[in-house]
């Protein structure tokens, strides 16, 4: 069995060289802007129905007083009639009188 041989190869390879250079580079300024802005005003509405609040009120109510009259009222007479018809049927009339 033979075993086999390692060769050696030397090679030149350029490797290329890190060169620094110095650039001014101009940078914008940076300009604080404020504004104003209207401020938001914040109302708390209620979430509850508030208790209904019953107040008495007085009021003089002027009733009409009733008033007796005496009066003197004639009333009719009433005057029974009785008619005898012949036959066994009896009427009665009744007449009344207004004065």
């Amino acid at each position: 069995m033979d075993v086999p041989q390692i060769q050696t190869i030397d090679r030149y390879v350029d490797v290329p060289q890190v060169q620094y250079v110095d650039r001014v580079v101009e940078v914008p300024e940076v300009q604080e802007v404020v504004r104003e802005v209207a401020r938001v005003e914040v109302v708390e509405v209620p979430k509850y129905v508030e208790k209904v609040h019953v107040e008495e009120i007085v009021r003089e109510i002027e009733i009409p007083q009733v008033q007796v009259v005496d009066r003197v009222v004639e009333i009719p007479e009433v005057h029974e009639v009785v008619k005898y018809v012949p036959g066994k049927v009896e009427y009665v009339d009744i007449y009344r009188h207004r004065e």
